[in-house]
């Protein structure tokens, strides 16, 4: 019988004397089952403390324990000596089905069955256990979702290291790319950490990417914050590369193009409402 965090074992044959009593679980015990192997009998445990108990009548001892998800409700074990399946429906609603495997492995060797023991935790054969098993055609077999690689630069992201990150999404060659990192830097306040401590080579891909893209409406913004931090840190010496110095002035045309066209554009809107301003008054009332 079970009974808060108690299970007693008592004998019927004599006027019901109490033969042991168990207190492993940390929870109310909610169900109690028998294995049907006679010869070694276990009873298990559910509780409420998410483990199932596996205990040894003749020792009163645990033997194993059986850690889930959610409080276990209810739990049964199929009539299979050899290989049981236990299932055990918990209190989220799910229920979950464990098949005892093999305490052994049997291979081959001179012409008898060699039995290995179990393989020990940490071993290579306990992480390569169950990959030669092939499913039967009544198994229901259920594919994994593999975890997606991080790219490279979110690898040096997660690990502060800015100026590697930049190094490597300026390798992936894609804009997209390229400015996610960058606002990535932004949000972290390490856009400038990344830009610092460049030599005109580390320096020439990033103020190349920043001249051909500052046009872009979609990438004006963060690219205007490189540009204005790559001035800062490196302009009393871009004439020290003619490199460089170069993409300084194409950036200046760039910039100042950018600008000529805004000035335009606020010219035809402020046109384009006087216009619409003077047919208002026009028409009649």
């Amino acid at each position: 019988t079970a009974g808060d965090r108690m299970i007693k074992i008592w004998d019927l044959t004599k006027a019901g004397s109490l033969l042991g009593t168990l207190s492993n679980h940390q929870k109310a015990v909610t169900c109690l089952c028998m294995t049907k192997d006679k010869r070694a009998p276990r009873l298990l445990a559910g509780s409420l403390d998410q483990s199932v108990k596996v205990y040894d009548l003749s020792r009163f001892a645990v033997t194993h324990t059986m850690r889930f998800s959610s409080p276990v409700m209810s739990l049964g074990i199929s009539h299979d000596v050899e290989h049981p399946t236990l299932a055990v429906g918990m209190l989220d609603g799910h229920t979950a089905i464990r098949k005892r495997s093999p305490t052994s492995i049997e291979e081959k060797g001179g012409g008898l069955l060699t039995k290995l023991p179990p393989p020990r935790a940490g071993s290579k054969r306990y992480f390569k256990r169950g990959m030669d098993y092939k499913p039967r055609a009544r198994d229901v077999v259920v594919k994994g979702k593999r975890r997606k690689k991080l790219r490279p630069y979110d690898v040096f992201i997660r690990k502060f290291q800015y100026n590697n990150a930049l190094d490597a999404a300026m390798k992936e060659a894609h804009p997209v790319i390229v400015i996610s990192v960058i606002d990535e830097l932004m949000q972290r306040n390490g856009l400038k950490i990344a830009l610092s401590g460049r030599t005109d080579k580390d320096l020439l891909p990033v103020l190349a990417f920043v001249v051909k893209h500052i046009a872009n409406p979609h990438y004006t913004r963060p690219l205007l914050q490189t540009a204005n931090l790559i001035l800062d840190l490196y302009g009393s010496v871009c004439r020290q590369s003619s490199m460089i110095d170069d993409l300084v002035m194409k950036l200046k045309v760039a910039v100042k193009n950018e600008l000529t066209m805004l000035d335009h554009m606020q010219k035809i809107v402020a046109n384009v409402r006087l216009l619409g301003a003077n047919g208002l008054d026009s028409v009649p009332a």
